[in-house]
């Protein structure tokens, strides 16, 4: 079983890995813009992207992982701007113990 000891360990080994390679960023919710936020992104997989077709368009995803601390204020929708791309999350994870992942995509 894990101790509060542990916890703490683990929230500041990821808090070290984002700083590692930090991007700030500024979720935006609805109508609503929240402060910035210092996350780490990484692509998924080996830089695969998702190809969507319909009749009259198509659309390349490229998925990522975004890590925040703890205190990681992100959900399901929201949007933000990170290295030149708007991304969209599409899902976050519900452990969040250490801090917290979630899963976005470049939409434009």
């Amino acid at each position: 079983m894990l101790t509060a000891a542990d916890l703490l360990k683990m929230q500041a080994d990821l808090l070290e890995v984002i700083g590692d390679h930090a991007v700030t960023i500024s979720v935006r919710r609805n109508e609503t813009t929240l402060a910035d936020q210092s996350v780490r992104i990484e692509r998924q997989g080996k830089g695969a992207s998702a190809r969507q077709q319909a009749a009259n368009s198509e659309r390349t995803e490229s998925r990522m992982t975004v890590a925040g601390g703890v205190d990681f204020d992100i959900q399901l929708g929201d949007r933000f701007n990170a290295l030149g791309f708007l991304c969209e999350v599409t899902a976050v994870h519900p452990n969040t113990q250490m801090g917290k992942l979630a899963e976005a995509v470049i939409v434009q």
